[in-house]
């Protein structure tokens, strides 16, 4: 079979030589990953000063606080780490972590993609436009992207801290031919602290 081609391929084959090596200084980013450090949600306008600091592209950003989203997570049955970046319709940035509970079996943990959603979720972001993650997303949460409806407009990203050309891929070519949900229209849950107060 054919592989799967990454989403935004032509652009990067049409960018200048120069956008395609400009790879952000380390210390900028150990800036951004600082700015990200015990935080959940970068606010739009302290997203784009960091941007404009870096002087990268909001996907190099997206990437470089991945490794701080990771070491949030809490694998006490696995010690896998895995952090996950999601920049949302509004520009802000969520950060998401997975959650393991000891004496549970793993399928009852959070994976980093569904606590990015639900930090969304909680500070009622519209939609989601990126996702970055430092693992590939597994079987289950691809299917779990595929049932929101923002499913066919997020861009995966793949890549490391300072990657000036990351992999991007759609959910249909990481999920090819997939159960699609059949309500497509936006959901309207109002998920605040006090119904999470009342679910706990």
């Amino acid at each position: 079979p054919t592989p799967a081609v990454p989403y935004g391929q032509q652009q990067q084959q049409t960018a200048t030589p120069q956008a395609m090596t400009d790879i952000p200084h380390t210390e900028v980013l150990q800036q951004v990953v600082a700015a990200a450090r015990g935080r959940l949600v970068i606010p739009a306008d302290e997203v784009k000063q960091l941007q404009e600091a870096a002087g990268c592209s909001m996907d190099t950003l997206l990437l470089s606080i991945l490794e701080e989203a990771a070491h949030d997570a809490r694998p006490h049955i696995s010690n896998y780490h895995v952090g996950a970046v999601g920049l949302g319709g509004s520009g802000a940035v969520y950060i998401g972590c997975n959650l393991e509970f000891p004496g549970n079996a793993l399928n009852q943990s959070v994976h980093a993609e569904q606590f990015l959603m639900a930090n969304l979720l909680l500070h009622k972001e519209p939609s989601l436009h990126s996702l970055a993650i430092s693992a590939a997303p597994c079987g289950h949460c691809r299917q779990f992207y595929s049932e929101l409806a923002c499913a066919d407009c997020v861009r995966f990203v793949f890549g490391y801290r300072g990657h000036s050309n990351p992999e991007i891929f759609t959910l249909a070519q990481l999920l090819p031919a997939r159960c699609v949900a059949k309500v497509k229209q936006c959901q309207t849950n109002d998920v605040t602290p006090d119904t999470i107060q009342q679910v706990t």
